[in-house]
């Protein structure tokens, strides 16, 4: 299993964006070991970039959520480290 995800994980390529544009290109050429630093901060930027994106198709009504308590608060989604919810 850990080498198709090394196959896949190099196999991808990534798009920098600037300004919402795409400019460059980048193959992956090495991965990140398990608890290396940098990997938490990685999932932390991709895990919030996912979070406004939906927060976004919620204001765009592409989702909907549902409201919980007195205060009406409306849930769209609920991140966790090992997953996420959509509703």
């Amino acid at each position: 299993m850990e080498d198709l995800d090394e196959r896949l994980f190099l196999s991808a390529t990534s798009a920098i964006l600037m300004d919402g544009n795409a400019k460059d290109w980048v193959k992956a050429t090495r991965d990140l070991r398990q608890g290396d630093p940098l990997s938490l901060f990685l999932f932390t930027i991709v895990v919030d970039a996912l979070s406004r994106m939906l927060l976004r198709a919620k204001e765009s009504r592409l989702l909907e959520g549902f409201i919980v308590g007195k205060s009406k608060t409306n849930v769209s989604h609920l991140q966790f480290a090992n997953g996420a919810i959509f509703f």
